[in-house]
């Protein structure tokens, strides 16, 4: 049977996984007191988001990343 997205939703998912995840977009480029200032323009406020997860979460981060620092994934999981 083929999957269907309709009949599948996030409330029904029995995890979640993020993978390199930013914990901001300001403090991933800048730093946290930078983003305090850029706070209404930043649009991935991800450590606002993540404690509202119900779901068990597993952050994958590696920690020589140049892309995305491995300090957001630390962040989000200390939430």
């Amino acid at each position: 049977k083929p999957f269907s997205c309709r009949n599948h939703s996030p409330a029904h998912c029995g995890g979640v996984v993020l993978q390199s995840p930013l914990s901001s977009g300001a403090r991933a480029v800048f730093n946290k007191t930078v983003s305090i200032v850029g706070y209404p323009w930043d649009i991935f406020k991800n450590y606002t988001k993540v404690a509202s997860i119900d779901r068990p979460v597993l952050i994958m981060h590696g920690v020589e990343d140049e892309v995305v620092p491995c300090q957001n994934g630390r962040h989000l999981h200390a939430l």
